[in-house]
């Protein structure tokens, strides 16, 4: 599914919890039902739109490439333009006319300035080494470390083309964007799916454990790893006893599988059950961070990161999606993801550490997924002609909005 959002006509806070989330979507569906639209209220098609911190906490340092950003959004769109995979197109308006086209055109990059980073490798083996310290005391059973690396330009980057290159570039993902305001722009090309409803079922996966496809293109050796099948296993213990208390029939492959997103393999474990009276952000607050993305035990892994880590992830790792007015939806984990502010982009990698992680194995991991991240970059440096946003094909997709908020999503 594709979309194309601009505006705002209603919000549930800025606070960036689910609750408010879970609240907008109840007075969005009272809106459309007294506007006698019951076909659109009893719908699957995207109406309200959500976006979370990876901690619900921001960080005081200036220097953050998220300063000006939120804690959190929810909110229901002036305008939607939604395309379904079987070609159909819906056009949902909370106003008497259509917002204007856009007028945004796309230019041609200059070269990127050498990279800069924030985080240097003796910095981040040193703190590879504080979190080995802390499994080995029993603090922790897992924790993923984060770092950030930032790309410098000497005019601003064209979000919208930067999002076009980047759904290009990783057609299996799904590729978001939101712009925040001309210039400020959060965007990436996620594989992981936090959790999804359709008709009432809930599906999602523990994915967790990276190789490079060039090394392993079958992902054999990950299979056969005993410290990424235990990073995976830990995942999967946690999503499961979560899932337990919130679905029935609640189904778990019993063998990992391999999940190959571009340049990079993983291990990925389905995960599937019906949900009763609960929402699709109810799951999400249960489930969210996962060990593959936090940490087990949840809490004392996340109080190790704000204590040891030293950096605002923001919305990187955080579950940022869509709900209906009939509960279905789906929030991704905004992973392989970057934040554009003017010239600057910066993008984040994380890696997950347990009992025998390699410090230099997991610093050329993160080095692999900040590439990733950052290959379209590379690829408008070098274009003279990228393409404006559109809705045009199969390959185009987007959400491009004014100068308050905007979203873009393909699932």
């Amino acid at each position: 599914m594709e979309f194309l959002a601009l505006g705002e006509v209603a919000n549930g806070g800025s606070s960036g919890g689910f609750r408010h989330g879970e609240a907008l979507r109840s007075i969005d569906v009272e809106q459309l039902a007294s506007d006698d639209d019951a076909a659109l209220a009893g719908s699957g098609l995207p109406l309200a739109i959500h976006a979370v911190r990876f901690s619900g906490r921001r960080a005081s340092d200036e220097r953050s490439p998220w300063r000006g950003w939120p804690n959190g959004r929810s909110w229901v769109p002036r305008w939607l333009m939604v395309r379904t995979p079987d070609g159909r197109r819906f056009e949902i308006t909370h106003e008497a006319e259509p917002p204007p086209a856009s007028n945004a055109t796309a230019t041609a990059q200059p070269p990127l300035e050498p990279r800069r980073l924030e985080h240097a490798r003796d910095a981040f083996v040193a703190l590879v080494g504080q979190a080995r310290a802390a499994i080995e005391a029993g603090i922790l059973r897992k924790v993923v470390v984060a770092r950030s690396e930032t790309v410098t330009t000497a005019t601003s980057f064209d979000a919208s083309a930067q999002f076009e290159a980047l759904a290009r570039f990783s057609p299996a993902a799904i590729a978001f964007s939101w712009e925040r305001s001309p210039g400020s722009a959060f965007l990436g090309a996620t594989p992981e799916v936090l959790a999804r409803v359709e008709g009432g079922v809930l599906t999602t996966s523990a994915i967790a454990g990276t190789a490079l496809a060039a090394v392993d293109p079958k992902g054999e050796a990950l299979l056969h790893d005993e410290k990424i099948r235990l990073e995976h296993a830990l995942v999967v213990e946690a999503m499961r006893s979560a899932l337990q208390e919130l679905v029935t029939e609640l189904r778990v492959d019993e063998q990992p599988r391999v999940l190959r997103s571009e340049r990079l393999v993983h291990l990925e474990t389905p995960m599937r059950g019906v949900l009763g009276e609960l929402g699709l952000l109810d799951v999400c607050a249960s489930l969210h961070p996962t060990p593959a993305l936090g940490g087990s035990p949840r809490e004392a892994a996340l109080a190790w990161l704000a204590a040891h880590e030293g950096i605002d992830r923001g919305f990187y790792g955080g579950p940022l999606g869509w709900t209906a007015p009939n509960g279905d939806g789906v929030m991704a984990v905004a992973i392989r993801s970057l934040v554009l502010e003017g010239p600057t982009a910066t993008a984040f990698a994380g890696a997950g550490i347990v009992l025998g992680s390699d410090a230099e194995a997991e610093w050329r991991e993160t080095a692999s997924k900040l590439e990733l991240a950052c290959a379209t970059l590379q690829v408008l440096g070098e274009s003279s002609t990228p393409r404006p946003s559109r809705l045009t094909s199969e390959a185009d997709s987007g959400i491009r909005g004014g100068p308050e908020r905007a979203y873009r999503v393909r699932r």
